[in-house]
């Protein structure tokens, strides 16, 4: 019952803010911003974006071979692009999560290494996006707010820290005793060696790296003007509105959050929109493949029984 009432919680919250935006926005002017779309930037930013994945997956296929999980990198791309598919066909991003659960339990991988796998891959994401994010906030901010550096840094330090005190056996154990299933995955990682280790953060580095090329592409092909740094920031700060579970596929609070801090550049609503609409069709026309790779998946199994 409480499954089913937060899940209409998500589509009001979504329907809602799509029917604000709708009636203060026209449509014209958005479809007029979408007709001046550059096809060179767009298709730059969609084989960015193609990068981006393909490091994430790099990322998990790391990890995986460090839980014995048997899958090549090229079976870890694949997942990751199914995975993709579900979290925009299905409510927020629990149908991509759930898809890469079980893709990886497919490879053998147990419940708990599977569990592991998806928590620890997600957790450096998001640990490099915040971090990012709030050093180029840092570095070119619209409130004009000064001394942020210096905290950026400090924040950044701790946070650093705490991700490498994760990785330390003794405090993964203590943190983790009221999760038994996650204990043996979290110790494996922990014997990781020091170089294995490095590229948790490589890795999602990269992938962030590569988002942000593929979003500064999206806003040249819309000629919205903006520096690197608060391309950075922007596209960071929507990402982790985005992560708050109340919401169907990124659908109404990408659009606010994009309407609010293009804003304070001077960047009319109608362009935000136009641009938030050019990312979803670009993530659309990504995720059409591992939609494509799905049905095929599909069509094996029912051929073979």
């Amino acid at each position: 019952m409480k499954k089913k009432a937060f899940l209409i919680t998500r589509i009001a919250v979504t329907a809602a803010l799509l029917i604000y935006l709708l009636n203060k926005y026209a449509v014209s002017d958005i479809w007029s911003a979408l007709k001046t779309i550059d096809p060179l930037f767009f298709l730059l930013s969609i084989l960015a974006s193609l990068s981006g994945i393909i490091f994430s997956s790099l990322q998990n296929r790391q990890i995986a071979g460090i839980l014995n999980i048997k899958f090549t990198t090229i079976e870890s791309v694949k997942i990751s692009l199914i995975s993709l598919f579900y979290s925009l066909t299905m409510p927020g991003e629990i149908g991509g999560a759930i898809a890469k659960w079980a893709k990886f339990k497919e490879h053998g991988a147990s419940t708990g290494n599977s569990l592991s796998l998806l928590l620890i891959s997600r957790y450096f994401y998001s640990f490099v996006l915040i971090i990012l994010s709030i050093f180029s906030f840092s570095v070119d901010n619209p409130f004009r707010i000064s001394g942020l550096q210096p905290i950026a840094i400090s924040l950044a330090a701790v946070s650093l820290l705490s991700a490498v005190m994760l990785l330390q056996p003794s405090i993964a154990n203590t943190m983790l005793r009221k999760f038994p299933l996650l204990l043996t995955p979290v110790r494996q990682i922990n014997g990781a060696s020091a170089l294995q280790k490095t590229y948790f953060f490589i890795f999602p580095l990269a992938s962030q790296t590569a988002g942000l090329i593929a979003f500064f592409f999206m806003l040249h092909a819309l000629n919205i003007e903006l520096s690197l740094s608060s391309a950075f920031w922007i596209m960071g700060a929507s990402a982790i509105i985005q992560m708050a579970p109340i919401h169907i596929g990124g659908f109404g609070v990408r659009e606010v959050s994009l309407i609010y801090f293009l804003s304070l550049f001077s960047i009319p609503g109608h362009e935000a929109l136009a641009l938030s609409t050019a990312s979803v069709i670009s993530r659309l026309v990504i995720s059409l493949i591992g939609g494509f790779l799905e049905l095929s998946h599909l069509r094996r199994k029912i051929k073979n029984g």
